[in-house]
């Protein structure tokens, strides 16, 4: 999931190193997101979960580990899937109403005439916010029926994990820069052309180069542009999908009291022009990357789209507002 719109021009400095997750670290916001899975709690738990899991992977991978510490990892991993599972009903749920209250402001007319379809859209805007609310309570009671659950066990295997001579305290891969290149290499082999269908794929790929390379960010400059680029990628990317899914959600939820509600139209809109801007933030942060940073053993090619009918008076409004 993500909260925030990248636009592919952005000046983004380069990447800080990340620090140097360890699974004492990662109990301590199991602990706290177990007593209060708010919405910091949960989102940073999840992201903590993702970087260990990417980077004990690729320590299994790059270092001949011993059968005790590969079974111990398998374990933690299988019960730190369905952990961020229970993590991203709630984080996704967090998302969609942020995006929604932004669409509320912008569609609320501070004075003067507001259009029928505008006042329909902000309607159905509370309707389906309101119906995410319940669902946010229920996916929290989940999400601590599922941490009571596994967090005594997720705890004695991260222990087991530490105190295994084949993997040590440190998650650092036994790896170099160069390595993280030829991770992004081969992700890049692996969708000769992005669309709509692969992009979310291609999203998840390059999630997981990203954590490695910050790891490398402070003592390699270009390992720090790449994971720059990552993340911008990943951030358009992320956007796209978040609109996509919410326009999914509105049709289903909207569909019996509203047939072709404007809501769900300005959010299919918005869903479009959200994939435009993935697409060529990706062409462009690749292009940048080819020419300047690294060479790249295959290049991105798009898929066409034809642009969204720009028709509904929210949708006008909604950019006017959005760029002024």
């Amino acid at each position: 999931m993500n909260s925030g719109r990248i636009s592919p021009n952005s000046q983004i400095p380069l990447a800080e190193a990340a620090p140097q997750l360890t699974f004492k670290s990662w109990r301590t916001l199991l602990d706290e997101c177990s007593r209060k899975p708010s919405r910091k709690h949960v989102h940073l738990l999840r992201v903590a979960t993702l970087r260990l899991q990417a980077q004990l992977d690729h320590k299994h991978e790059t270092h001949n580990a011993a059968n005790s510490g590969a079974r111990t990892a398998k374990r933690w991993n299988k019960h730190a899937e369905k952990l961020r599972d229970s993590l991203s009903a709630v984080r996704e749920i967090d998302v969609f109403r942020d995006k929604l209250c932004v669409l509320r402001g912008t569609l609320d007319a501070p004075s003067g005439y507001s259009p029928r379809s505008s006042r329909a859209c902000s309607r159905q805007i509370e309707e389906l916010d309101v119906w995410l609310e319940r669902g946010r309570k229920i996916a929290g009671k989940m999400l601590v029926a599922d941490l009571k659950h596994r967090k005594e066990r997720l705890e004695r295997l991260s222990v087991e994990l530490e105190t295994t001579q084949a993997f040590g305290y440190s998650l650092l891969p036994v790896s170099s820069p160069a390595d993280v290149f030829k991770m992004f290499r081969e992700a890049i082999a692996g969708f000769p052309k992005l669309d709509a269908d692969c992009l979310h794929d291609f999203r998840k790929q390059i999630k997981n180069v990203r954590y490695l390379a910050e790891l490398f960010a402070e003592a390699d400059q270009q390992t720090a542009h790449l994971a720059t680029a990552l993340k911008t990628m990943q951030g358009a990317i992320g956007e796209w999908h978040d609109w996509q899914e919410l326009a999914e959600l509105a049709s289903r939820q909207l569909r019996r009291r509203h047939k072709g509600g404007v809501l769900t139209r300005l959010l299919e809109t918005l869903s479009e022009e959200s994939l435009q801007t993935a697409l060529e933030c990706c062409q462009t942060q690749n292009a940048e990357l080819d020419s300047g940073v690294a060479e790249t053993a295959a290049r991105l090619e798009l898929v066409a789209r034809k642009p969204p009918v720009r028709s509904l008076d929210p949708v006008t409004q909604f950019d006017k507002r959005r760029l002024a």
